[in-house]
């Protein structure tokens, strides 16, 4: 499996569960979902925040999470474009986001 750290899940594309694909980013989704449902005050009202980089595959990740935490009741702050990481911790910042 792909190690979750401080930058987030890491991977080369491909196949399976030790690689970045759809279903690694919607498993990963729900964990990230539930934890912050459990854990943290109004989360789901709060929402997260999600940006994307200029990677191929990177807007449709951001858009299997959003539909991921959408679909627990977590608000999502979907980019529109890719997104520096300093917009996205402004996001949380400024919209008081239960996370990124």
């Amino acid at each position: 499996r792909l190690a979750f750290g401080t930058a987030g899940l890491r991977g080369k594309v491909g196949a399976g569960p030790n690689r970045m694909n759809r279903l690694v980013i919607q498993e990963t989704a729900t964990g990230l979902g539930n934890y912050l449902l459990e854990q943290v005050k109004d989360a789901a009202s709060r929402g997260v925040v999600i940006g994307y980089d200029g990677r191929p595959d990177s807007k449709q990740f951001a858009h299997d999470t959003a539909s991921v935490l959408t679909a627990l009741g977590i608000k999502v702050y979907l980019t529109y474009d890719v997104a520096a990481t300093p917009i996205v911790a402004f996001g949380v910042r400024t919209l008081n986001a239960a996370a990124a």
